[in-house]
């Protein structure tokens, strides 16, 4: 809008979508969203099902190199990635792990589609010197 490139780059992103869940279902309420930093993992209520994807670390992500190199191809709009189960499997078995009722659950569903990161995996949340008045946040989901 102004004229300002930011430095972003494009990481396939992956997250499991679970079949319903019993106890989920009975619940009254919804579940908060759970963060966790050691698992490497998040997980939130979807439906009567659950969503958790992990947090990879630098060494673990793929780029989508060529988007990188000669920027986001003309006419992309929601296609998906082909996913990687493997890539990701140690957060699938931390999230099983700290929420058993995982273990016993249907994924019917992985999405992996595209995401942004600063070049060093860190927010970029700031005022950007030299344009008054404009502050960037950028590069963190």
């Amino acid at each position: 809008m102004i004229g300002l490139q930011h430095p972003l780059i494009p990481v396939h992103h992956q997250y499991d979508v679970t079949s319903s869940i019993p106890e989920l279902k009975a619940l009254k309420r919804e579940l908060p969203v759970i963060r966790n930093l050691e698992g490497l993992y998040y997980l939130r209520q979807e439906r009567d099902g659950l969503l958790f994807g992990p947090y990879e670390s630098q060494e673990k992500m793929k780029l989508q190199d060529s988007w990188v190199t000669h920027g986001v191809p003309p006419g992309f709009g929601k296609e998906l990635f082909e996913s990687d189960l493997n890539r990701i499997m140690e957060h699938i078995e931390a999230a099983m792990e700290m929420v058993p009722v995982l273990k016993h659950t249907n994924i019917i569903n992985t999405i992996a589609g595209p995401i942004t990161y600063s070049p060093d995996i860190l927010p970029m949340v700031r005022p950007h010197q030299g344009v008054r008045n404009y502050w960037v946040a950028i590069g963190f989901g």
